[in-house]
């Protein structure tokens, strides 16, 4: 065997090894998008658990979300506590819009997640009201507001 032979196998062997390697790399590549997306969706579904957590724990603010669904008055006090946790529910819904917008979220799993919002502006003003005066993106608030009446 001659040493051009050789090392011709060796100029091969070595192409070979770059090639298996971009191959691992990208295989890694598409494990590490997958567990980001897992790991964002987890995230999702544990602000979603605080938000309903401190509902189910708290029954100042369990009777305040009975008051705002029978439409009565609310003290300043409780206007301020359920404003608090409107936000604690946009918070979560504005992060899953910029998921979205990176492509993180399917559009299926952003319409999960902004669709109650959406409701729950439409049917309470103090929600839509939130929305409007909040630092929210406009083409987010235009999303949430979409099914509440223009403001006369």
């Amino acid at each position: 065997m001659t040493v051009e032979k050789l090392l011709s196998y060796l100029t091969v062997a070595t192409n070979i090894s770059v090639l298996v390697g971009l191959l691992l790399v990208l295989v890694q590549l598409r494990q590490n998008t997958a567990n980001l997306v897992t790991a964002n969706e987890w995230a999702l579904a544990q602000s979603s658990v605080t938000v309903w957590q401190a509902l189910a724990e708290n029954d100042d603010l369990a009777r305040i979300e009975l008051k705002v669904g029978k439409r009565e008055a609310l003290s300043e006090v409780d206007s301020l506590r359920y404003t608090a946790y409107i936000w604690m529910r946009l918070e979560q819904v504005w992060s899953a819009y910029e998921l979205h917008r990176r492509n993180v979220l399917s559009d299926a799993e952003w319409q999960d997640n902004y669709s109650p919002t959406q409701l729950k502006a439409s049917a309470y003003p103090i929600v839509a009201s939130a929305i409007r005066n909040g630092p929210m993106p406009d083409p987010l608030k235009a999303l949430l507001l979409a099914r509440v009446p223009p403001v006369r």
